[in-house]
């Protein structure tokens, strides 16, 4: 190949190295987000990204592919649990949404696992569980507000509020101790920390009251639902 008249060789050659170099260290960043990509699939990637702090459209360059493609991903990864929808949304509304979804797992993952365990004391049932494991005020509260329904009724245990389930473990502690090892040891501080939950599910669910969560409600029900194991 011969020089063309008038061009300087020396520096299209340093300008064409510095290029195929920049060129080389794309494809191997690409190489690795590729390697590092999770088995899981592109929302969990997109999830970790936008956990690292990552816009749409630096994921949309580090993931080559499109904006429209990423905003997909973080929906899904909200709709799998991957997310929170304050992660992506810095709103007040984002906010009270996380709260309410930890509520609603805190709650029925209570309810769930102290139906299971009394049913494996006293056996599956209305003489079994049902009868020896609810305290008879319980029962009837239950029954009374299933009455009151004025959607398709449920099961009455599923009447139990947070107090309800309480009162259930200072009852049945004696087979509900070991449900939640954080509190094996203290009676006491679980039911202190169920009735501070149960304050701030009223707050977020009668929002005409005018209160508010604070930001220590919002870590403390994080905390509780860690310890719960949710």
């Amino acid at each position: 190949m011969f020089p063309v008249e008038g061009c300087n060789v020396g520096k299209v050659t340093r300008v064409g190295t510095r290029k195929l170099l920049r060129n080389l260290d794309r494809f191997s960043v690409s190489d690795q987000i590729r390697k590092k990509a999770s088995p899981m699939g592109r929302p969990h990637d997109v999830a970790n990204l936008i956990r690292a702090g990552k816009s749409n459209d630096e994921i949309a360059i580090e993931l080559r592919i499109s904006e429209k493609s990423v905003e997909q991903y973080v929906h899904r990864a909200i709709g799998e649990g991957l997310l929170r929808e304050s992660d992506v949304y810095n709103s007040p509304e984002a906010l009270l949404g996380d709260l309410y979804e930890d509520l609603r797992r805190i709650e029925i993952h209570v309810h769930g696992r102290i139906h299971h365990a009394l049913v494996q004391s006293y056996g599956d049932g209305e003489s079994g569980w049902w009868r020896q494991g609810i305290p008879e005020r319980i029962r009837v509260k239950c029954h009374e507000r299933r009455e009151r329904d004025v959607d398709e009724p449920c099961a009455p245990f599923c009447y139990c509020d947070l107090l309800d389930l309480d009162a259930i473990m200072e009852d049945q502690w004696t087979h509900l101790k070991d449900l939640f090892p954080d509190y094996t040891s203290n009676r006491k501080q679980l039911s202190k920390d169920l009735r501070q939950l149960n304050g701030i599910r009223n707050k977020v669910m009668h929002p005409l009251r005018g209160l508010v969560p604070g930001e220590d409600e919002f870590a403390f029900v994080r905390k509780l639902k860690s310890s719960f194991g949710c």
